[in-house]
């Protein structure tokens, strides 16, 4: 593979998590046992667990209902965009605020409209190479160079050259 096939667009298909469907069961049962389990009179706590309930019912349904598989495209130079499966791809601007780990991102960023968004991507939303790929390119991209030493230079510039980046 030539450097000039490897700095193409890349692009990362991000599906629905089931980590995510876990994690809200998960915090919904501890809730329901909360309100089951603490001192209050029986009809605090069969209202509470109503509530807890009304709330399981809601998320599970925008859960399932309001998902749409979406895109992110890192082009030359670190430029992204997003798409989702009813649009075409917009420009976004990383924030500098957006949280990169191993296990999730919390990714923020503005639209081209100067709207601001914010996405939680878990690492089963893509596949295990496509995720680390993704936190790589992510880390390099969020990083400025005025904000930058020599030694963050020199990471970023293994970075770029892993992904097939020309060095600048």
């Amino acid at each position: 593979m030539t450097l000039s096939q490897k700095s193409a667009a890349q692009t990362f298909s991000v599906q629905q998590s089931q980590i995510l469907l876990k994690w809200l069961i998960f915090i919904h049962a501890l809730a329901a046992f909360a309100c089951v389990a603490n001192a209050l009179p029986w009809i605090y706590q069969l209202t509470t667990l109503m509530m807890v309930g009304a709330s399981v019912f809601f998320n599970l349904r925008c859960y399932y209902t309001h998902f749409q598989p979406y895109q992110l495209k890192c082009g030359e130079d670190f430029v992204w965009s997003i798409a989702d499966s009813n649009s075409d791809f917009q420009r976004m601007d990383i924030l500098p605020s957006s949280v990169i780990t191993t296990t999730f991102i919390a990714l923020q960023y503005r639209l081209e409209s100067g709207k601001k968004q914010s996405l939680v991507i878990l690492k089963d939303a893509l596949s295990e190479t496509d995720y680390r790929k993704l936190v790589v390119t992510l880390k390099i991209a969020v990083l400025s160079d005025d904000k930058m030493d020599t030694n963050q230079r020199f990471v970023i510039n293994i970075g770029k050259s892993f992904l097939g980046r020309n060095v600048k």
